[in-house]
C-alpha cells in the first residue's frame, strides 16, 4: 500500500513539471527564445506629455490688441445725436437739456466696451489654447460731457475704436501661465479733437467752448456749482509769463455775457489798440483765425498740455503759422476790439489738460 501510494506521488509531480513546461513563457518557451537567439519582450514605458512652452508677452499683447481693435462696436453717435433733435451746431444749453440721455449713452458705450473686451478675451483663449492665460481688463466710463461736446463733431464714417485709447501689457507668470493687463479709456480730449478738427478752426473752437464750460460750470449731474479752482501745480502759475506790458483790469469771472446767457470764463486785460501781446508760455501756435465772438486770435498749446486763448486781436496775425513753436515773452499779436468786444481789451482764457477754465485775475 505505501509503495502504490510512492508511484501515484512521483506520478502526479512528473504531470506537473509537464504542464509548467508547457505553459506559454515556460521552461520549453523559454529554452527555445534561447535556442533561436531572440530577446525577450520587456515592457514600455509611457512618454510623459511635452508641454508647449507659453507664448511670448509681446505676442500676447499684439494680438489681444489685434483682436479687440477688431471687434465691432455697436455705436451710432448719429443716431444719438438724433435721437436728441440737436441742431447741427448745438449751443451747451442744448447739451445740458438732454443731460440724462447723454448719461444713458455713455452707459451704453461702457457697456458695449465690456462686452468687447469679453470677446477679445474669449478669442486670445482659443488662439493660445495650450498656454494658461489670466486677464485683468479695466474700462473706463465716458463722462456724459465728452460725448454731448463731441459727437455731433464726428464725421458719418467714423470708426468707434478711434475714441478711445487702448493699453495692454502681458507678464509671463512663475508657474508658465501668462497675465495679461489691459486698460480702456476714452481718448484724452484735447488731441483727440484736435486731430479730428484738423484746419477747420470753427469746429476746433464750438467743440473746446463746449467741452470747457460744461466741465467748469457744471456737476456730474448737470447742476450748476461753485467754481472751483483747478488744481494747477503753483511753480507752473508762477512761471506764467505776463502778456501785456502793461494793463489794467478787473474781476469779471462768471458775470454774464451774450446777454446772459452764458458765463464769463475769462480774463479781460485792458490795454490800448495795437498793444503788444505776448505769449505767455512755450508752446505750439495750434490756431491763427477769426470768429464772431473771439475777434482775431491765437490759441498756444503748451507742453504741460495747458490751452491758451488769446482773443479780441486788432488783425489777424499774419507773422506766425499753425505748427509753429513759441517762446514765452515772443509777440504773437496786438490788442484789439474784434469780435463781440466793446472796449480795446485782450481776452486772455487758460484751459487746463482736463479741459476746465482757470480764473487768471489773482494768477496775474
Amino acid at each position: 500500500m505505501i509503495k502504490r501510494a510512492l508511484t501515484l506521488l512521483i506520478l502526479a509531480a512528473a504531470l506537473l513539471s509537464l504542464c509548467t513546461a508547457c505553459a506559454p513563457g515556460g521552461a520549453f518557451a523559454g529554452a527555445a527564445a534561447r535556442a533561436s537567439g531572440t530577446p525577450l519582450p520587456t515592457a514600455v514605458p509611457t512618454p510623459e506629455p511635452t508641454l508647449a512652452p507659453p507664448p511670448e508677452a509681446e505676442e500676447v499683447e499684439e494680438a489681444f490688441a489685434e483682436i479687440l481693435l477688431s471687434t465691432p462696436l455697436s455705436l451710432d453717435p448719429a443716431a444719438a445725436c438724433a435721437a436728441m433733435e440737436l441742431p447741427e451746431q448745438p449751443a451747451f444749453t442744448d447739451i445740458l437739456a438732454h443731460a440724462d440721455a447723454w448719461k444713458d449713452v455713455a452707459a451704453q458705450w461702457y457697456l458695449a466696451l465690456c462686452d468687447a473686451c469679453s470677446e477679445a478675451a474669449a478669442q486670445l483663449e482659443e488662439r493660445f489654447e495650450d498656454a494658461a492665460l489670466e486677464f485683468s481688463i479695466e474700462v473706463g466710463t465716458m463722462d456724459w460731457k465728452y460725448a454731448g461736446s463731441l459727437f455731433w463733431a464726428l464725421p458719418e464714417d467714423f470708426w468707434a475704436w478711434d475714441l478711445f485709447d487702448v493699453a495692454c501689457a502681458a507678464e509671463l507668470l512663475p508657474d508658465g501661465g501668462v497675465l495679461l493687463t489691459a486698460a480702456v479709456e476714452p481718448a484724452a480730449f484735447q488731441p483727440f479733437l484736435q486731430e479730428l478738427a484738423g484746419d477747420d478752426r470753427e469746429l476746433y473752437l464750438a467743440v473746446r467752448f463746449l467741452m470747457s464750460y460744461l466741465t467748469t460750470v457744471y456737476d456730474a449731474d448737470g447742476e450748476e456749482t461753485d467754481y472751483v479752482m483747478p488744481d494747477v501745480p503753483e511753480a507752473y502759475l508762477d512761471a506764467m509769463g505776463k502778456p501785456l506790458e502793461w494793463t489794467r483790469f478787473y474781476d469779471r469771472w462768471y458775470q454774464g455775457r451774450s446777454r446772459n446767457t452764458r458765463k464769463h470764463t475769462g480774463l479781460d486785460m485792458h490795454s490800448p489798440a495795437n498793444a503788444e501781446i505776448y505769449s505767455c508760455t512755450d508752446g505750439t501756435v495750434l490756431y491763427i483765425g477769426y470768429d464772431d465772438v473771439a475777434g482775431y486770435y491765437v490759441i498756444v498749446l503748451d507742453d504741460a498740455g495747458y490751452e491758451y486763448h488769446y482773443y479780441h486781436m486788432i488783425r489777424e496775425t499774419d507773422f506766425l503759422e499753425e505748427g509753429q513753436r513759441v517762446k514765452a515773452g515772443e509777440l504773437i499779436g496786438h490788442v484789439g476790439n474784434t469780435g463781440n468786444s466793446a472796449v480795446n481789451h485782450l481776452h486772455l482764457g487758460l484751459i487746463t489738460p482736463d479741459s476746465e477754465y482757470v480764473r487768471l485775475y489773482d494768477v496775474m
